[in-house]
């Protein structure tokens, strides 16, 4: 914890501010050169940081907010200086920090680093009374599929007495972020047939942890004249689909019920190839979008695709090539019959 100051609740000018720096050896937190804390200052008690949510599951591309609270401010909260960093920015980084007192902007100071790995906040003449007191909020965005955890240091912590008594500060809650990664693929991802048969695909979305609200995408053979697209099924309570003149592909549209979203992983549907013709096609997909339950974007990584190989149906063999069954040696010349009246 940073070192204890004190200062008048009453705002200071500039010059004013300035000359208390130098008189008290004050650290000056504003941008403004207005001192959170000054002097020497009994201890305003001892309280915990809360941050929550504690877990955050987000995919690629999310931003979620977190909020720092203190919840048991004894005597109140009248200023603040905070940090947050994020332990690997590789997968989340930090895109804003914000007072939660209701200071004016004048009364705040932030700083965010270039690669979001970390924040800073200082903030003075807040009037929160004692009890839970909502300090900051820091929105993170999700970058890479991954672990980090999001750390939050208080340098320091004023109550709201005359004299800007500071806390001490006992546990401060450590949030991890999981972030995932939304894929959509086919299921599986390599069948067999032989001409005149059919094989059905599963169209399966994962780690939609923010359920699914609506999705368009594309199913295309690549080779029609070996597998035709023939039919197709759409799991949403609002559906459609279309399938081209050419049976090369299929749209699949659907949009489900935001106040009932399906559980992660989704079959979003089927897709049926018929084998045309002896060959090999894959079976590709493209996402047009995919949303979560509040109809915002997902960031999807593409899923595998599937192939389909064709071999010609097995004629049998020709069934009266088995043989000269006359050919099995002459009954009527089995041998020299002799002489029957040489007897």
């Amino acid at each position: 914890m940073g070192d204890t100051h004190t200062r008048g609740r009453a705002r200071l000018d500039t010059a004013t501010a300035s000359r208390l720096t130098v008189a008290l050896l004050v650290v000056v937190a504003m941008a403004a050169s207005v001192p959170v804390f000054a002097g020497t200052a009994a201890a305003a008690g001892t309280t915990d940081i809360d941050v929550s949510p504690a877990t955050v599951e987000p995919t690629t591309g999310t931003t979620q907010t977190l909020t720092v609270t203190v919840p048991e401010a004894s005597d109140g909260v009248s200023a603040y200086d905070v940090n947050v960093s994020v332990t690997d920015p590789a997968v989340a980084s930090i895109t804003s920090i914000d007072d939660q007192t209701g200071l004016d902007d004048a009364n705040v100071n932030t700083d965010i680093t270039a690669d979001g790995a970390s924040a800073t906040i200082e903030a003075f003449g807040a009037d929160e009374p004692a009890g839970s007191v909502e300090l900051i909020a820091v929105t993170v965005e999700s970058v890479d599929a991954g672990s980090t955890t999001l750390d939050v240091t208080v340098n320091a912590l004023g109550d709201d007495t005359q004299a800007v008594n500071a806390y001490t500060i006992d546990a401060v809650t450590e949030p991890t972020l999981d972030v995932s990664d939304v894929s959509v693929g086919l299921e599986p991802t390599s069948q067999s047939a032989t001409v005149g048969e059919t094989q059905t695909y599963d169209i399966v979305a994962e780690s939609v942890t923010d359920g699914l609200g609506y999705y368009d995408l594309t199913v295309t053979s690549t080779d029609a004249t070996v597998g035709s697209i023939t039919a197709g099924e759409v799991n949403a309570p609002i559906n459609s689909t279309t399938i081209a003149d050419d049976n090369a592909s299929a749209q699949f549209g659907g949009v489900y019920n935001a106040s009932d979203p399906p559980a992660s992983p989704v079959t979003l549907g089927t897709v049926t190839v018929a084998a045309e013709a002896a060959g090999d096609t894959d079976v590709t997909l493209a996402i047009t979008d995919i949303a979560d339950a509040n109809g915002d974007s997902y960031t999807v990584v593409d899923g595998p695709d599937a192939a389909l190989t064709v071999t010609a149906a097995d004629d049998g063999g020709d069934g009266t090539d088995g043989g000269d069954g006359t050919d099995g040696g002459n009954d009527t010349d089995g041998g020299d019959d002799g002489d029957g009246t040489d007897g």
